[in-house]
């Protein structure tokens, strides 16, 4: 039967004379205790386990806790995880805890909380301005005024010359339009002559001038069918000098026939053209006359200023209102 220690409770062998772990003297009856009794002691009286402590593992100590030289017990081994801190324990240290407690005191300081304030807003302003800059360039119109660009002088740009082609056929058509000119400025001829011969020399009586006046009309009128039945123009230029020479000479149509009544009611008056009397029979027709040939010299002005410039370019003559 296995005994026990009455002092320690410690197991003892059968031979043995003092316990192992107290010293106590195993000889005297009351210090050794069997199974049955060593039980009914420790559930009255617990012993004090101690510190808190894991199961030992791998303890080579048999049950009775006497080695089988019956020498004494080999220290434990402590458990690891015994030694190491319970979930429970609210001493415990958690990976981070340090950390945190540092990181809430730095950000409760006011004037930590300031500065990290004060950098988002440098922040947000930075990625702003670079955002803007990256869009246009330059600040829009909401953020202020734009400077006004400095003013550029730019060349005007010369008059393109026509294409070859078009050159050839525009100077034929102006060419033709010189030629017109030339039947003009005889039947102005053939107008100035009977006037004067009529008026101022007395040469020819007004019946005799308003004939030659109406063959100058018919002129007129054959020039304005030669300018109708010309081919089109090459270009808008050519056609603008074709209109500006027909409008003159329709003009100067209607002056021819109103010295052409004139004439012809001062011959038909019967009165003498050179006489101070017959002047005021006709004073009426004279300055209907006098009247449309003002407005076909204006026509004839406007004409010819186009006409010439186009006319030097190509070596043609040039005219003035006066000659047709």
């Amino acid at each position: 039967m296995a005994n026990f220690c009455a002092n320690c409770g410690a197991g003892l062998g059968a031979s043995t004379s003092s316990c192992p772990q107290c010293g106590a003297p195993a000889s005297d009856g009351a210090a050794v205790l069997d199974a049955r009794e060593l039980a009914d002691a420790t559930s009255e009286h617990p012993l004090d386990p101690g510190p808190a402590a894991g199961p030992p593992t791998e303890d080579p100590t048999p049950p009775g806790g006497v080695v089988a030289d019956g020498g004494p017990r080999p220290p434990l081994r402590p458990d690891p995880a015994a030694s190491a801190p319970s979930a429970d324990d609210p001493d415990r240290t958690l990976p981070g805890r340090s950390r945190r407690v540092d990181l809430e005191a730095w950000w409760s300081a006011p004037r930590h909380r300031t500065f990290v304030a004060v950098a988002a807003c440098g922040l947000l302003l930075g990625v702003a301005v670079g955002l803007a800059f990256a869009a246009g360039g330059r600040p829009s119109e909401t953020t202020g005024p734009k400077a006004a660009a400095p003013p550029r002088s730019r060349p005007r740009p010369a008059r393109a010359a026509p294409p070859a082609g078009v050159q050839q056929r525009e100077r034929t058509y102006v060419a033709r339009l010189e030629a017109v000119l030339q039947e003009s400025a005889a039947g102005r001829n053939q107008l100035v002559a009977a006037l004067r011969s009529a008026q101022g020399a007395c040469a020819i009586t007004p019946l005799a001038a308003s004939q030659q006046i109406h063959a100058v009309v018919g002129n007129r009128v054959a020039i304005l069918n030669e300018l109708a039945a010309l081919p089109p123009a090459p270009n808008a230029e050519a056609q603008q000098l074709e209109q500006r020479l027909q409008a003159a000479v329709r003009a100067s149509a209607q002056a021819d026939a109103e010295y052409e009544a004139w004439m012809r009611d001062l011959g038909q008056s019967g009165v003498d053209p050179c006489a101070d009397a017959g002047v005021s029979t006709s004073q009426s027709f004279r300055d209907a006359a006098r009247a449309a040939d003002a407005n076909a010299t204006a026509l004839k002005t406007q004409f010819v200023t186009s006409f010439d410039a186009v006319a030097a370019r190509y070596g043609l003559p040039t005219w003035t209102e006066a000659g047709f």
